[in-house]
């Protein structure tokens, strides 16, 4: 279950995703955010990308993680692309093969399937049974696989 708190700050809306114990998978979870405020939240963290304080870069990684918890499949894709490229986020394949599986298991499908096949050339067969293990049994506990 996820509880979703909107203050409102001037023009500006920050959205604050607290995570409660959930039973069961991904797809059992229902967003409790709008279109609009998924949207909202994707816009901030996005910016707070572009920042070079590195706290707002951890804030905007915690914003995208809760969406993709939530289900949004483009939050998964991104946190995957900022892992390869090393925008934003620190170069990591381990953390980049989870995102990537995170938003194949989101219904991805074929738009991932080459970027998986060459990520996980760099990933030992341990760090690989780390993050199928989190997939399968539902734990989404990313520091249980990659800490950024």
């Amino acid at each position: 279950m996820f509880i979703a708190f909107r203050l409102m700050a001037g023009a500006a809306a920050i959205f604050l995703l607290a995570t409660l114990p959930v039973v069961g998978g991904a797809s059992e979870k229902a967003p409790l955010l709008t279109r609009e405020q998924i949207d909202a939240t994707w816009d901030v963290a996005q910016e707070r990308f572009n920042s070079p304080d590195r706290y707002d870069r951890a804030y905007a990684r915690l914003k995208l993680q809760n969406l993709a918890d939530l289900g949004v499949r483009r939050a998964a894709m991104d946190l995957a692309r900022r892992h390869r490229d090393g925008d934003g986020l620190p170069q990591k394949p381990i953390c980049t093969l989870y995102w990537y599986l995170r938003a194949e298991k989101l219904g991805a499908g074929n738009d991932v399937t080459d970027q998986i096949k060459a990520v996980s050339q760099d990933v030992s067969e341990e760090e690989h049974k780390k993050i199928v293990f989190a997939l399968e049994s539902n734990s989404y506990r990313i520091s249980e696989v990659c800490d950024p």
